[in-house]
């Protein structure tokens, strides 16, 4: 068994299959999947670790992201989320009564809180952190 491959995973994958000297496991960016999904070599997690496994320790969506065509051919290895902090005074006075939970909700409520506060009010949420010199 060779040792994993990380650099330059997706480009050096597709060369070693011509030699016949794929590693046996290797970090790839998704958007390698759709190139690789081809090698009859590339063994799904599934038919290694067990779907019901895989479903009960991994969120669907994050399975998700490993998926090409319905086939699963790869594990995430880390995924991202953003985080929303604010300032419910300035939402209260812009008459926005609950913290929004989708992108659509976050720039209606921002709308509302520059049409209502015209700027007079500070923003609900925190655009940056300063850094004070030294």
């Amino acid at each position: 068994m060779c040792r994993p491959c990380w650099t330059a995973s997706g480009p050096r994958a597709a060369s070693r299959r011509s030699r016949r000297t794929l590693p046996a496991s290797a970090q790839l960016q998704e958007r390698w999947l759709p190139a690789l999904a081809t090698l009859p070599e590339l063994v799904s997690p599934e038919a290694l670790l067990g779907q019901e496994a895989l479903e009960a320790a991994i969120e669907p969506e994050v399975l998700a992201l490993g998926r090409h065509r319905g086939r699963l051919l790869a594990l995430p290895l880390i995924t991202g989320s953003i985080g929303m902090i604010a300032n419910t005074d300035v939402l209260a006075r812009a008459g926005v009564e609950a913290l929004p939970t989708t992108l659509d909700a976050f720039r209606a409520a921002l709308m509302r809180c520059a049409t209502v506060c015209r700027m007079r009010c500070p923003s609900p949420w925190p655009r940056r952190t300063r850094i004070p010199s030294r």
